[in-house]
């Protein structure tokens, strides 16, 4: 789905602004976030919920495309591109990973600093 590409962010500094936890995140502190840690951290932001609108455990159309429109403007995939098993719903891995993919910009499979941030700033 991604193209995986390795690039080193060694240039990459921690953040500090309040409520900014890139630095949690990053378990190995490494200056990126691969899809390991992103998970690990995933379950305790929240997020997921923010978007399952009717709490029934998976995020629908509806609910996506109105979250898409609040979250991830820019955004010009499709619902479809997300649903792995195209059962018409997301599950929190299926999202998990599809938001994973669109905040990893460069597409190298890991979400360094700045595009932490920008999934951060879009999302308070």
């Amino acid at each position: 789905m991604l193209v995986v590409l390795l690039l080193g962010f060694a240039s990459c500094t921690r953040s500090t602004e309040d409520g900014a936890h890139y630095g949690t995140w990053d378990e190995d502190n490494s200056v990126s976030l691969d899809d390991r840690e992103f998970g690990n951290a995933w379950g305790e932001s929240g997020y997921y919920d923010r978007w399952d609108a009717n709490s029934d455990g998976f995020v629908d159309a509806t609910e996506w495309t109105e979250g898409r429109g609040r979250n991830m403007p820019s955004y010009t995939g499709d619902y479809s591109e997300w649903d792995a098993d195209a059962d018409d719903r997301l599950s929190e891995d299926e999202f998990r990973q599809g938001i994973y993919g669109y905040y990893d910009r460069d597409g190298d499979r890991m979400i360094n600093e700045e595009e932490y941030n920008a999934w951060y700033s879009e999302n308070q």
